[in-house]
């Protein structure tokens, strides 16, 4: 007889909850990026080239927040043509490959062992040096470089190049909820995006504080991509049937192309909802990606208490949906 996980893993695979494997698919993504968050801008300011520099650690993360998100505009209507002809999962794989890539490289180009902060002085590395090496050698390697600027630039890039997740995961709910339902799940996803930014930053800032190691939270969240990796591969089944693929049109498959859809006449309603689309990812990215280095440098905010801002921008997503 067939064992009850192999009943479940079918149930999945049937599509009976497709969407349900999507919200923990995209709960996993964003605390993978909310775990990194609180350090990831530090992680280039803790680099030789950038030497404790806070500003320059800024304009340096800025730079890689610039670069990732050029190649997602670059990469987005090739990879949507192509996600049309071969589904959506193989391209939620690869953004996700993308991903770990992305926090594999951050977490071996860390150049110090320690941040040099208030909130590492009672970690676990602090009072005991061995397992501080231990950790430290088995996570990174004495043959891997350290404190790689142009590493991080490249990963972020590749990153971006692969695609971004949350565009295959919308096209992937679309696919799978009928139209009547697709205003209540996109809620729900954004409800569990919300979830990831409440737990993410605290387990963030957790893994800082027990390791007193930058890379510790760099580390669990490219974990965290693996994971999902997993799950993505085990639990989604493919999104859009054979009948419903099209032939890729090579000539729309540029951004140029999407940009002369949205501005095509009839197209006024999706040109109006593109730019709201824009707002919020905007937004969201002040709050991951720019607002980090701006409170170093402003309010020498530390990792704590930027993981809680998180927290609390977290829940208030959480309540709105």
């Amino acid at each position: 007889a067939a064992s009850p996980w192999r009943h479940a893993r079918r149930a999945w695979q049937r599509g009976t909850f497709d969407h349900a494997a999507l919200y923990l698919s995209y709960f996993l993504y964003m605390l993978a990026i909310s775990v990194a968050a609180p350090v990831y801008p530090t992680v280039l300011t803790q680099t030789p080239a950038v030497g404790g520099d806070h500003i320059r650690g800024a304009s340096l993360w800025s730079a890689a927040v610039l670069l990732n998100s050029c190649f997602e505009f670059l990469s987005a209507a090739l990879l949507g043509a192509l996600s049309d002809h071969y589904g959506r999962k193989p391209f939620l794989c690869l953004a996700l490959l993308g991903q770990v890539a992305d926090y594999l490289v951050g977490a071996l180009s860390t150049g110090d062992e320690r941040y040099a902060s208030g909130d590492g002085g009672s970690s676990l590395a602090a009072r005991c040096p061995l397992h501080h090496q231990l950790f430290s050698a088995a996570i990174c390697p004495p043959f891997i470089g350290h404190g790689s600027v142009a590493a991080i630039l490249g990963a972020k890039s590749l990153a971006g190049a692969l695609g971004l997740y949350s565009i295959f995961a919308k096209a992937y709910l679309t696919d799978v909820s009928a139209e009547s339902e697709r205003a209540a799940r996109f809620g729900k996803l954004a409800g569990a995006a919300g979830l990831a930014l409440v737990t993410g930053p605290l387990l963030g800032a957790l893994a800082f504080k027990a390791t007193g190691l930058l890379r510790a939270p760099m580390v669990a969240a490219m974990l965290i991509n693996v994971a999902n990796l997993l799950c993505v591969k085990c639990f989604v089944s493919e999104s859009l049937p054979l009948a419903d693929r099209s032939a890729v049109k090579w000539r729309e498959a540029n951004p140029m192309g999407t940009l002369n859809f949205f501005c095509s006449r009839g197209r006024a309603f999706l040109g109006a909802f593109a730019f709201m689309s824009l707002l919020d990812s905007f937004s969201l990215s002040l709050v991951l990606s720019v607002m980090r280095p701006f409170t170093i440098v402003a309010f020498d905010l530390s990792v704590s208490l930027f993981s809680a801002a998180i927290v609390v921008y977290g829940l208030s997503l959480v309540c709105a949906c």
